[in-house]
């Protein structure tokens, strides 16, 4: 699982450069963002651009992401792709992590958030 990570200002912006988020990346995904966790980011903004297979197991890894930054962090989507974009609307997962038209849009609203 290929992600780039850059901070920007308060939130780590996660960039999944694989095209599939799916049983077998899901488990690698989960652990590069509990590092994240563990390093100290409170805030993640998700890049899903790349990404254009999302199955249950992925939705399963970045919900237990959502669950690890505990009731002080946050989750965001900055940018997904059509396919990925319509798996978390059929889900309503966009009602939990919300999703942006842009990484700075998504970034902005963690940095607000107390």
């Amino acid at each position: 699982m290929n992600i780039e990570t850059l901070q920007q200002e308060s939130v780590v912006v996660a960039r999944v450069l694989d095209q599939r988020l799916d049983l077998t990346t899901g488990r690698e995904f989960k652990n590069q963002m509990l590092d994240l966790i563990s390093g100290g980011a409170t805030g993640i903004v998700l890049d899903l651009s790349a990404v254009t297979f999302l199955d249950s197991s992925g939705l399963t890894s970045i919900v237990s992401t959502l669950k690890a930054l505990g009731p002080k962090g946050g989750m965001a989507i900055g940018a997904v792709s059509p396919p990925v974009e319509k798996v978390f609307r059929l889900t309503r997962i966009h009602k939990i992590i919300p999703i942006f038209n842009s990484i700075g849009e998504a970034a902005a609203s963690l940095a607000l958030d107390p």
